[in-house]
Parts: structure tokens; C-alpha cells; sequence
């Protein structure tokens, strides 16, 4: 049964915070004379006049004809499987290294000789700036391990280049706590990176110690820092999670935490490996990358020739096969070591220890070259 209103006039009050607005039935005084038109036709806004949201909506919108005529550029592969606006994470048991292989990876994008760099099969693509935060590690720790990587990896390109910020430098000089949870400090190194545009690239080690306080469990906690982490991507930085596991071996914590993630990304010490950092790598999620793309790749921590560290790929029963051939017949081709590192997916230094692997098996000689059991191999 239709409602009876009477004559006089009601206003609509729109709330813009609300999807459909609150409406108020309280009648409006009774204009006098001329203002009575005017009063009428003021009452009721068009849409347009009203809601901000909507004209932004309507400004966006467009047909899927006219979306694909739109220049939009992919993002670009900047490492491995870190591509510009990528969101990632990595995370592992306590001691695994994982911030063994963020320094790693930070350090292969920010070199002069970055384009001859890779751990395994991730090669450099496009370098760029990269800034570490780091919210756990002793300044003496990091300092350590950047030095002893930095002497296998080269020097620093000034147009890409590494900076570190710790939080105890932080608490030491200003007596400041980092807390990703509260939005002057995300607001913060949004601006540090926006003033800065070289940098491309941020890593966050690791999630517990930069958002203390934080209840790991809950979506609702992560909602802010996952906007931000979203506002970042739009704004073309690329953002590698490092993430403690949990009893149950999974990351700890919520699992919306991944829902916007490109990468997943787990590791685990190698059972058989006792006197030296090794480590499997497992995707979990991988967006941009094919299916062969993601198997497991394990890694170690060797002395390299220069005196420092590197992380290498663990000689495999791949590499006893298919690979193992490939690397003799190189060899037996005199093709530079670099080469034969950019073919095979691996660094110089591995491709050193494999020769002398290869000499020790019998397929190359002392000095290098192929030996009747090498040529067998090849042929076979």
C-alpha cells in the first residue's frame, strides 16, 4: 500500500560514505514566493554534483575496445623471478638464510657487472636501486655479510645503488621503534622512495620484526600494510617479503597475507649438508613464470675466488646428465667461461668448481682438455 505524503517539500540527505545515503523525511520550510522555484529545484543534486567516487569511476570507465587500445607496458623481469611491481615473499625456519639470499639478490641487482650475474638460473635482466630495511640483524652482522658477498659480486653502480637501513641504527641514534602497523612510518618510506626514484626495489627483513605488535593471525591486522604494500606496486616498486614459518612449516600467521603476493617462496636446510650453509628453494606461488620455471633449486654458500662468499647452485643429478655434458663439450669448444655461464644458468665461480670436478672425474686433463673418457661422453 503506497504511503501518502503531503504537499511540502523533503530534502535528501546524501551520506558519500555510505553506498546508498540516508534519506531524511523532515519537510524543508515553506519557501516564500520567488524563492519557492528555486528552493524546489535545489533539493535533489544530480549524481555528478554529489559523489566524488562516482566521477572517478565514470572518468576510469571504459569499453574492453577502448582498454585494449590503452599504451599500458608490462612490467619487466628485473631478477629471477622478480619483476618490476612484483610483490614477493621468502620465508623459512629461524638460521635457514634467508637473509643470506636477499642480500644475494639485492647485491646482484645494484652491481657494476650486473648483467654477468645470477644465482642458478636467475640472471640479472634489468638493475636497478634497491633498498634494504632491516628491522632484525646487528649493523656488524649485515656489514659482514654484505662485505664477504660484495668481494665475489663486484662494486656498486652509482645509478643503482644499495642502501641499508637498520632498525638499531634507528633505535641507537634517534631512539625510534620502525612499526610497518603504524602509518606515519609507512608514510614515511613511501616518501624516502618517492624522493628517490632510482630505487625500484625494497626489502622488508623481516615482517615480525618490522610490524611488532602486529597479530599475525588476523586479516584485519594485515589490511594497512597490505595497502600500502599495493599502493607501492601501482607506484612501480617491486617488494620482497623475508617471513618466519610457523610450527606447522607454513609462513606464520594469516594466510591473506599471500592473496596479493606474485611470489611464494619457501626454503629449507639440505638434510646432508652439516658444515655449510645449504638450502633447497620451493615456489609456492610464482605468477609470471612457466611451470619448468619453478622446480626446486637448492643452493649453497661457498668461499669464492676472490676471498668473500657466494651463493651458488648445488651440483645436481642434473648436472651428472644433460648438463654435465654440455659443460664438457663447452669446455672442449674453448668457449669463455662467462659464456658458458650465461648458457648453463650459472655463475663463473660454480662453472670453475665444475671444471675441476670434470678434471677429477677424468673427462678434462690438468690443463683443461677433453680426455677419451670426456669424448665419450659427449658423443654418448
Amino acid at each position: 500500500m503506497a504511503t501518502q505524503l503531503d504537499s511540502k517539500n523533503y530534502s535528501i540527505d546524501v551520506d558519500v560514505n555510505s553506498d546508498l545515503g540516508n534519506y531524511s523525511t523532515e519537510p524543508l520550510p515553506e519557501p516564500d514566493g520567488d524563492q519557492a522555484t528555486q528552493a524546489t529545484a535545489t533539493t535533489v543534486s544530480p549524481p555528478e554534483q554529489r559523489d566524488e567516487e562516482y566521477l572517478m569511476l565514470k572518468e576510469v570507465a571504459c569499453t574492453s575496445t577502448q582498454y585494449l587500445e590503452k599504451n599500458i607496458v608490462r612490467p619487466r623481469v628485473i631478477f629471477g623471478p622478480f619483476h618490476e611491481q612484483s610483490l614477493s615473499m621468502i620465508y623459512a625456519k629461524a638460521g635457514i638464510g634467508k637473509s643470506w639470499l636477499a642480500h644475494s639478490i639485492a647485491l646482484c641487482i645494484t652491481r657494476l657487472k650486473s648483467f654477468e650475474l645470477s644465482i642458478g638460473p636467475w640472471r640479472v635482466e634489468n638493475p636497478c636501486g634497491v633498498v634494504i630495511l632491516d628491522g632484525e640483524l646487528p649493523m656488524g652482522d649485515i656489514q659482514y655479510r654484505l662485505k664477504m658477498l660484495s668481494n665475489e659480486l663486484g662494486a656498486e653502480n652509482p645509478e643503482t645503488p644499495l642502501t641499508v637501513i637498520t632498525a638499531e641504527e634507528l633505535q641507537v641514534t634517534f631512539g625510534a621503534q620502525v612499526n610497518l602497523t603504524k602509518k606515519k612510518w609507512r608514510s614515511s618510506i613511501s616518501q624516502y622512495l618517492k624522493l628517490r626514484p632510482e630505487y625500484k626495489f625494497l626489502v622488508l627483513d623481516n615482517v615480525s620484526s618490522l610490524a611488532p605488535g602486529i597479530n599475525e593471525n588476523t586479516k584485519i591486522d594485515w589490511d594497512p600494510i597490505n595497502q600500502w604494500l599495493l599502493t607501492l606496486r601501482r607506484r612501480g616498486i617491486s617488494v620482497l617479503l623475508i617471513h618466519h614459518s610457523g610450527k606447522s612449516g607454513t609462513d606464520r600467521g594469516t594466510s591473506a597475507r599471500q592473496d596479493n603476493l606474485d611470489n611464494v617462496i619457501f626454503l629449507e636446510r639440505n638434510k646432508e649438508e652439516t658444515d655449510k650453509l645449504a638450502i633447497t628453494l620451493r615456489f609456492e606461488k610464482a605468477r609470471y613464470l612457466e611451470p619448468s620455471q619453478t622446480k626446486p633449486i637448492s643452493f649453497e654458500l661457498v668461499p669464492g675466488p676472490n676471498g668473500g662468499l657466494i651463493l651458488n647452485e648445488i651440483t645436481t643429478s642434473v648436472m651428472k646428465g644433460e648438463r654435465l655434458r654440455q659443460l664438457v663439450a663447452l669446455l672442449h669448444a674453448k668457449i669463455p667461461q662467462k659464456q658458458i655461464g650465461k648458457t648453463l644458468g650459472l655463475a663463473q665461480s660454480r662453472i670453475s668448481q665444475l671444471k675441476k670436478e670434470s678434471i677429477a672425474e677424468g673427462y678434462l686433463d690438468a690443463k683443461g682438455n677433453i680426455t677419451p673418457e670426456g669424448l665419450k661422453l659427449i658423443e654418448d
